[in-house]
C-alpha cells in the first residue's frame, strides 16, 4: 500500500459457517487480502467504519503514522436485512473524533450530502 492507493473494503457474514470474511482490495495494484474468523460475541446489529491505531500482541497502541487523509467513500451496510448508507432512517449513526491525553489527534468530517462518504484528517504529530 502506498500513499494515494484507492482500497476497497468488506466485511461479510457467511451465515453457513457462523463466520466473517474480510476482503481488502487495493483498487490501483489489484492485490487483495482475505481473511475468515469466527467471533463469539458478534451480534450483528451496528457496523462501524475506522480509522485508528493498531494494538500489538501485548495489547499495546502502536503510534499511528501521519495518514494525511483518508476518505471513506460509497459506504453502506446491510443489518437485519436492511440495505442502507451511513445515513439513514432505519439506524442512527455518531461522529467520533480520535482524541488521546495530548488532545485531538484526528478530526472526522460531517457526513457528505449523499449521506455514505465522509473523511478523518490527520492533527496530530
Amino acid at each position: 500500500v502506498h500513499p494515494g492507493d484507492n482500497i476497497t473494503a468488506e466485511v461479510r457474514y457467511l451465515p453457513n459457517k457462523e463466520k466473517f470474511r474480510l476482503t481488502i482490495t487495493n483498487d490501483d495494484t489489484g492485490e487483495k487480502f482475505s481473511v475468515v474468523r469466527k467471533s463469539k460475541n458478534a451480534q450483528r446489529s451496528s457496523a462501524e467504519w475506522i480509522v485508528e491505531p493498531p494494538k500489538d500482541d501485548l495489547g499495546n497502541i502502536v503510534p499511528l503514522s501521519d495518514f494525511n487523509e483518508v476518505t471513506f467513500r460509497n459506504a453502506e451496510v446491510k443489518i437485519k436485512g436492511k440495505m442502507g448508507k451511513i445515513e439513514s432512517e432505519t439506524w442512527a449513526n455518531r461522529q467520533i473524533d480520535m482524541f488521546y491525553q495530548d488532545g485531538l489527534k484526528a478530526d472526522t468530517s460531517s457526513l457528505s450530502e449523499s449521506g455514505d462518504s465522509f473523511s478523518v484528517t490527520w492533527l496530530h504529530e
